[in-house]
């Protein structure tokens, strides 16, 4: 029969180990299970998500929305309105629109928070088996667990909260749970049942499941001091005591809340934190809150609207007094002069006729324009991976964050990762090097080029797999028994990472197959004779020691041995001297090693080492002993006793395996370069593996290149870092000297010869040169400039094309003066002997430099003192490659990148795991696809996750979720530039059209003796931004720049929207600030001139003022509405009839407002719009204003249009297309609905 397995079988041997200690970096607390009246102490586990309850809903909701700036402004004035003697209008004009706002906003909250509230309910009612006082298993609610409670957990069920797993149904003791909920990795992890440290691993015999599948009560009154709650996840340095034995408890025995459990029947655990002070709980923040540029734009930009609108206050307010003043000085008017608190009622009535010029509806416009805006790219078929099974049948883009689309226009520097980004993390054995031979590569195929080739598998030489000399089984055994993979009931294997995965099915191509694994025991069939280990003890990889041990002992011989994977350079370093380590061995390793690299194939070396049985009984209570503490002090004592262990190795040999780069990536990466954004790649692989990935993907063509390492043999390391830094910051200060042309960034654009900027972007030089060389010959009769490209370059030239610049601090030479030189091997790996080195391919065609940094020399050079250096020389790379990089580099890099150089000290200061919330002056995206890859998405801009193999992490973390690499072109090019467009045309144009119904105020106020006095009535100005004007903004994102295929195939025409040309200080306030205020007095002015000279209209009835306002506000419909035509780049059936259709609704409902006699307006509407006059008037006005508007505009399009006009219409031309709509390239309800194609069609 099956046995279970609990930790007491583990303890009935004999007890280990000493009292628990207290950690002395940290607090402790004890946990007995079984005792709930101790747990009293600690929180219940309710588990809540929400932001809000019913009791805080509406109080929180509106202090949270009154923390803009914009909200108390909106408050005051609305506050002001209700003073009588203060309020020009009829207060409702402001309560009404502002209720509306905060009540979508707050529904819109309310909504989202509602659904948490339902996912929490669930969780907190589901329930489970808890054991209760006498040992009864009884059923109780999530929510009720207790910390100390013993818990009994299902197949396929969530686990409530943090267990330490006391037993399993596994009979070695073994369960398995899934975390994708919790870090997004999709792989099975391993959790076992506790046991003493350091000994051989006993079977143990528990009760069997016939008998008594799990026994609950010999679970009770046992205590577990672990650490005090924490965000630690793959930390949990604690002890568990069992009948006098101090076991050590590893994140191996730990059960995390909100992971699920697979292919285990049941477990049972004691609870050791629940609720909020799980480790889930912990790590539970508020995403990171980003702002779009141009929403920063706005809030400067609204400053000065605020200043200006306090200016006007006053001064019109002076004059009233001052008209008031004069006329008090005659007698037979009987005035009473003015109280001194009366003096501020005028100039607080003419704040308050202006405080539409900052509109309350602004913010709900923008937030539902940017929402569609967000739906829109998750609605592009041409987005969509069918390669990615992240959603039941492929992976469409998504935005996780709809605030922030316009940035994707303005994107100057992209970070990248390497493996799962750009390539497609899935590995495929290529070769090795064996005994001082490589293997594979087409090299050991007799008759054979020389020349290695990573296409030619080793297996393809039918003699090397039947080899059976001693030095390939014992690397085909290192690969078959020095992993983490395990194998399932079918035979199949799953690992953790896919590189281990494909290293154990070459040791099966090798003839040695492994067959089976449990905690204690490997088994493999080496040529059909089957081989058994004792597992005694796994050394987990880390990104400190970059290696992965496993010490077993051979059950035939009792031979115990250690074999040892990872990195060339810190496998070498532990070499003995007779293998590797300063041998000819080790150069010759080295030798493939870089044979290997330059061709981008990822490298492990494996070593192993006979290990002495007094050695490791020795070794063994050492272990025991760091075992046995908590905190940070098990760490460093555990690192200790590895590092003992760990060294003295045997080479066993290499690896080579292959991970592909991604469909389309040289391409994408080519067409971003050219639309003026630099790439970084950030990768934790060594240099010649980064250096070939980069010039696979087009990062590197035909550019010098610097390079900037660690010195780990120098006297005084960090002094020669610095010093290479002020030699590289020297060359680039000595091109400038010469006259050499620009190297940045800004020359990656082909056919730019400097990027645009809004100050030189009305130069007609500028935009007719690429104008030209979008049209092609049919506008540019000379010869366009060759492009060059990178394929012609061998990967042999690159190789042999290596110089160094020598260089010091005064002397510099030219780009010229350069000597051939060679590699030296250093570390374990072939590099240039200076740390400063200059390569280039081509030397006449040198378009800037590539920039190489080690991940060693980060820690000096993002140091306080050397980052603006650092960030100088960085902002002139065309590209650059950080390798052996940690995640905290990454997410300082990206800080760096992104910071304004006046906060960059106060930056690098922080922890590179907590988001910086300085002002920024680039922006900055960062993609990736792994957990290590989440702080530097954060830390961005704009983060960007790719659903990969390596889970869902990333893209959670994420803005914005794609399934490739090559979506990026798209994503920025296409709908960067449409968000971009878009959004600065609604926001200026709600400025717009508020400045103009608010500077006729002003003027009116010049007849009516500046006294307050509103032109216009509440309905008007409530109708205004609430109706009239209000379907126009919405339906401009439909509204395209340039057809999709010109964007794609032209990047750089990215270079308006990247450089801020779509809304400026100039086009802001010059271009519709001060267009709405002369459109209201051309209005205004005009009307009164033609009505003030008859007393009584065409129709007999009055001119007032509310007659005459009446009709400047038609005049007013009619002049915004042609305004939006004018602007608009595609017209719509949906636009036109939002444009024209809201000057009908208008007029349609003067008339109806006009009908109730309760109302002052009664009958005004009916006698002013069936006067002729009125329409004439607003006619000639319409025309008058916006016919010398068309005529420039088609003029400037005719004879000096923009690039984005001009790859308008040579791509409708060229299509033959006489109507620029193009609804149909992104689908959706809208799109659908007007061009008749079901809406994601491509998911269906």
């Amino acid at each position: 029969s099956k046995a279970t397995v609990s930790v007491l079988n583990c303890c009935s041997v004999r007890a280990v180990g000493r009292a628990p200690m207290v950690d002395d970096d940290g607090a402790t607390r004890t946990v007995v299970s079984g005792a709930p009246d101790g747990a009293a102490e600690f929180p219940n586990n309710l588990v809540r998500n929400t932001k809000y309850t019913p009791g805080n809903f509406l109080l929180k909701n509106v202090a949270e929305q009154f923390e803009r700036p914009l909200n108390r402004y909106f408050l005051l004035i609305a506050c002001l309105q209700m003073v009588p003697i203060l309020a020009p209008v009829n207060p409702l004009s402001t309560w009404v629109p502002l209720l509306m706002a905060f009540g979508l906003t707050a529904a819109k909250e309310g909504l989202d928070d509602l659904a948490r509230h339902k996912q929490d309910k669930e969780f907190n009612t589901r329930e489970y088996w808890v054991a209760d006082a006498a040992g009864a298993l009884q059923l109780k609610a999530s929510q009720d667990i207790s910390v100390g409670d013993v818990v009994k957990v299902c197949r396929g069920d969530e686990i409530p909260c943090d267990l330490v797993l006391l037993q399993s149904s596994d009979e070695d003791g073994v369960a398995y749970i899934r975390t994708d909920n919790l870090d997004g990795e999709i792989d099975l992890k391993e959790r076992t049942v506790a046991q003493p440290a350091a000994m051989e691993p006993v079977k143990a015999v528990g009760v069997t499941k016939e008998a008594r599948p799990y026994d609950v009560r010999s679970l009770q009154g046992l205590s577990v001091t672990c650490e005090v709650p924490n965000a630690k996840i793959y930390a949990f340095n604690s002890l568990l005591s069992v009948r006098g034995a101090s076991i050590p408890l590893s994140s191996a025995q730990l059960l995390l809340q909100s992971c699920f459990l697979i292919n285990t029947e049941w477990v049972l655990g004691v609870a050791v934190y629940t609720g909020a002070q799980t480790k889930a709980g912990m790590n539970k923040q508020a995403p990171p809150v980003k702002w779009a540029g141009v929403d920063r734009q706005v809030s400067r930009y609204s400053v000065f609207v605020l200043c200006f609108q306090i200016m006007l206050a006053l001064v019109m307010g002076f004059l009233g007094n001052v008209w008031w003043g004069d006329l008090t000085s005659h007698w037979y008017l009987a005035l009473e002069p003015l109280a001194w608190y009366e003096v501020f009622v005028i100039p607080i009535r003419f704040f308050l006729l202006t405080s539409v010029m900052i509109p309350i509806s602004f913010k709900v416009i923008i937030d539902i324009s940017k929402y569609y805006i967000s739906l829109a790219i998750g609605w592009d078929a041409e987005m969509y991976s069918a390669e990615v099974e992240a959603d039941e049948g492929g992976c469409p883009a998504k935005a996780n964050n709809t605030a922030i689309a316009e940035d994707l226009g303005q994107i100057e520097y992209l970070l990248t990762d390497k493996t799962g980004t750009l390539t497609d993390n899935v590995m495929t054995f290529k070769a090795c090097s064996l005994g001082g031979v490589i293997c594979g590569g087409g090299l050991g195929l007799a008759g054979a080029d020389t020349t290695f080739d990573p296409a030619v598998s080793p297996f393809a030489d039918v003699q090397f797999a039947r080899r059976t000399d001693k030095v390939y089984l014992d690397f085909a055994k290192a690969l078959a028994l020095c992993h983490g993979v395990n194998v399932n009931t079918d035979g199949s294997y799953s690992a953790a990472s896919p590189d281990e995965e494909a290293l154990v099915k070459a040791a099966c191509d090798m003839g040695v197959v492994l067959t089976a694994r449990s905690k204690t025991a490997l088994t493999i069939s080496v040529r059909g004779v089957e081989e058994t280990y004792d597992i005694l003890h796994v050394f987990e990889f880390n990104s400190d020691r970059k290696m992965m041990s496993i010490l077993l002992r051979d059950s035939a011989t009792h031979a115990t041995t250690l074999l040892s994977k990872g990195a060339d350079d810190k496998m070498i370093a532990r070499m003995v001297d007779a293998s590797a380590k300063g041998s000819e061995c080790e150069a010759t390793l080295s030798e493939h090693l870089s044979t290997f690299a330059v061709k981008g194939l990822r490298t492990l070396v494996y070593g192993r080492r006979d290990v002495d049985g007094g050695f490791y009984e020795g070794w063994k209570q050492r272990l025991q002993h760091a075992s046995c503490q908590t905190g940070v002090r098990r760490d460093l004592e555990t690192a200790q006793c590895y590092s003992e262990i760990e060294t003295g190795f045997e080479l066993v040999g290499a690896t080579a395996i292959e991970d592909k780069l991604q469909d389309g990536v040289p391409e994408t990466i080519t067409t971003l370069r050219q639309a003026g954004i630099a790439i970084w790649m950030l990768t934790g692989d060594k240099y010649e593996t980064a250096m070939q990935i980069a010039h696979s993907c087009g990062l590197w063509t035909n550019e010098q290149t610097m390079d900037l390492r660690a010195h780990p043999t120098a006297e005084r390391p960090r002094e020669e870092i610095v010093k290479d830094l002020t030699k590289a910051v020297n060359v680039l200060a000595h091109r400038a000297a010469e006259g050499c042309k620009p190297i940045s960034r800004a020359a990656t654009r082909s056919s730019t010869p400097a990027r645009m900027t809004a100050r030189d972007y009305g130069t007609f030089k500028r935009m007719m040169d690429c104008c030209r060389d979008i049209a092609g010959p049919a506008l540019s009769p000379r010869r366009r400039q060759k492009t060059r490209t990178s394929t012609d370059t061998s990967t042999t030239d690159i190789e042999s094309a290596h110089f160094a610049r020598a260089t010091n601090g005064t002397s510099m030479v030219s780009g010229r003066d350069v000597e051939s030189m060679s590699y030296r091997t250093r570390g374990g790996r072939a590099s240039p002997a200076p740390s400063l080195t200059v390569v280039r391919a081509e030397e006449e065609e040198a378009e800037g430099y590539v920039l190489f940094v080690e991940g060693a020399a980060l820690d000096t050079l993002l140091d306080p003192s050397h980052i603006k250096d650092l960030k100088q020389l960085c902002m002139e790379m065309r590209s650059i490659v950080f390798y052996r990089v940690t995640p905290g580099q990454k997410a300082a890099i990206t800080r760096m990148a992104k910071t304004a150089d006046e906060n960059l000290e106060a930056a690098c200061c922080l922890s590179p795991f907590l988001r910086s919330d300085f002002e920024n002056d680039k922006t900055v995206l960062s993609v990736g696809d792994g957990g290590n890859d989440v702080s530097m998405i954060q830390e961005a801009t704009i983060g960007v996750g790719i659903v990969g193999k390596e889970g869902k992490q990333a893209s959670r973390a994420a803005d914005y979720q794609i399934g490739r690499f090559r979506f990026l072109r798209p994503l920025l090019l296409v709908h960067g530039q449409y968000s971009y467009q878009r959004s600065c045309f609604i926001t200026q144009y709600c400025f717009y059209k508020s400045f103009a119904l608010a500077f006729v105020q002003m003027l009116f106020n010049g007849s009516a003796g500046f006294s307050g006095v509103s032109y216009w009535t509440s309905l008007m100005l409530v109708n205004w931004n609430g109706l009239y004007t209000l379907p126009q903004p919405f339906l401009y994102v439909l509204d395209r720049i340039a057809p999709r295929r010109a964007l794609l195939t032209k990047p750089e025409l990215y270079a308006e929207p990247q450089c801020g040309a779509g809304m400026t200080a100039a086009s802001f306030f010059l271009g519709n600030l001060l267009v709405g205020i002369l459109h209201s007095v051309a209005c205004y002015v005009v009307t009164v001139r033609v009505f003030s000279g008859d007393s009584v209209s065409r129709n007999a009835m009055p001119v007032d003022f509310r007659a005459l306002s009446t009709v400047t506000f038609t005049a007013l419909m009619m002049v915004q509405a042609w305004v939006v035509v004018l602007s608009s780049h595609t017209l719509t059936v949906w636009n036109l009839l939002a444009v024209f259709g809201m000057p009908v609704v208008g007029v349609v409902g003067t008339l109806l407002l006009s009908s109730f006699p309760f109302l002052e307006y009664y009958q005004v509407g009916q006698h002013v719009l069936g006067d002729a006059a009125t329409w004439l008037v607003v006619v000639l006005l319409t025309f008058g204003l916006m016919a010398p508007s068309f005529a420039l505009t088609y003029a400037a399009r005719l004879y000096f249009p923009t690039p984005l006009q001009t790859a308008w219409y040579s791509h409708r031309d060229a299509d033959g297309d006489e109507t620029p709509v193009e609804l149909g390239e992104v689908s959706g309800p809208l799109a659908a609905s007007s061009s008749g194609s079901s809406p994601y069609r491509p998911m269906q």
